[in-house]
């Protein structure tokens, strides 16, 4: 292994919801620059309604020029705790409200120059009112069959492999992988 001592930081730009910097770093006698995008902490969930339908976001994204489809996720505030974060964006984002919250995992989406931590969840619940989005979002609330997910293939459900985001595809996988426990969970939320 190698030996890293960290130098200095140096801030390039701080705009509403993130900053880039340059760390030096020194590496075996080295001094190297990594670039760094710090977002702070996130929030995402599958929302699943007691009818077993799971409900996934076409968002528009302008820093990749497409429509991706996601899970509803969002920043955490300042001092805000991640499950009233993701009860927040659930309701800001598709009007789902959670009577049911598991932390599914936490995770670094891209380590190597994102330094950002995401906490994702499932949520039961229900799709209880519309939302009238930001000017700044083009959001579509796109609906699914529990089961379909579970046993289809994403591209049979019109999820090419470029539409769908990272934490999304995982999750997606991971829903593959724990059908009959998110099921249970479901049946016990939802009695």
């Amino acid at each position: 292994m190698k030996s890293w001592k960290f130098l200095r930081r140096m801030k390039i730009y701080e705009g509403k919801i993130s900053r880039f910097f340059l760390d030096e770093w020194e590496v075996d006698g080295k001094v190297l620059l990594f670039e760094v995008l710090e977002a702070g902490e996130a929030v995402a969930a599958l929302p699943v309604d007691c009818s077993g339908k799971v409900y996934l976001i076409k968002h528009y994204r302008p820093v990749v020029g497409r429509y991706l489809v996601e899970i509803p996720a969002g920043r955490v505030d300042e001092g805000e705790e991640y499950e009233f974060a993701i009860k927040r964006e659930l309701e800001e984002e598709i009007g789902f409200r959670t009577n049911f919250l598991r932390k599914i995992h936490s995770l670094y989406p891209s380590g190597g120059i994102l330094k950002e931590k995401l906490h994702v969840f499932l949520a039961i619940g229900e799709r209880a009112f519309e939302v009238k989005h930001e000017d700044a979002e083009d959001i579509e609330i796109l609906k699914f069959d529990l089961e379909e997910l579970a046993e289809r293939e994403l591209t049979e459900l019109g999820l090419g492999e470029d539409s769908v985001d990272g934490k999304t595809l995982l999750v997606l996988l991971w829903l593959k992988v724990n059908f009959g426990q998110i099921r249970r969970l479901l049946d016990e939320s939802c009695k």
